[in-house]
């Protein structure tokens, strides 16, 4: 198998840089959640982090490809990293946030919280 890539037969060995991506998301609101659905391609669920702090929901992925056997004859993938953050509103509960990975899409659901009154502030 040859490549019509480049007109050198060689592979370069010069180390490939790790890439960062921002994934494509898609968010809903509902009457008492938010549904976020994000592509994190080739991710393992192992290799998923979804963190809160401070009012901000971060999601990060690792995706490191496995060698292929044999003599290489073009390389092209290179370990990726997905990394996206959001805000949260105020009627959001960090408490009630949920995740499930399948076939490629990370699915948060974030609870609104249930008192969404202000709160009244005593003077003394």
């Amino acid at each position: 198998m040859t490549t019509t890539h480049s007109s050198s037969p060689a592979i370069s060995k010069q180390p490939r840089p790790d890439i960062t991506l921002t994934p494509m998301a898609d968010i809903a609101a509902h009457d008492d959640h938010y549904h976020i659905h994000i592509a994190l391609p080739g991710a393992h669920r192992d290799a998923i982090q979804v963190e809160h702090h401070r009012g901000i929901l971060s999601v990060s992925a690792d995706v490191a490809l496995s060698p292929e056997k044999g003599r290489p004859l073009l390389e092209e993938f290179a370990h990726q990293r997905w990394q996206r953050s959001f805000q949260l509103s105020d009627d959001c509960d960090p408490q009630q946030i949920s995740a499930q990975y399948e076939d490629g899409i990370l699915q948060l659901r974030i609870a609104k919280s249930a008192d969404k009154s202000p709160q009244k502030i005593s003077i003394q």
